[in-house]
């Protein structure tokens, strides 16, 4: 759990544009697994659309939600 809470204190300092480049790495990362091994682009369209579904409500719930107070940081 250290790891956890040591890298959100470290997320919270990044500006947009150090969000931005996180984001470009992933990318990056994502397509050069796909690189690597080409099964993952044999799969079905649905799977993708599965997946962002999935991540794309994941977020969307985390930015709409009631913040009620400050946190704890036990």
């Amino acid at each position: 759990m250290r790891l956890f809470r040591w890298a959100e204190s470290k997320i919270r300092t990044f500006t947009i544009w150090d969000m931005a480049v996180f984001k470009v790495c992933m990318i990056a990362f994502v397509l050069m697994v796909a690189k690597l091994w080409p099964d993952v682009l044999a799969l079905d369209w649905y799977w993708y659309a599965l997946g962002f579904a999935v991540t794309y409500a994941w977020i969307l719930a985390r930015m709409l939600r009631k913040v009620e107070g400050p946190r704890s940081e036990n």
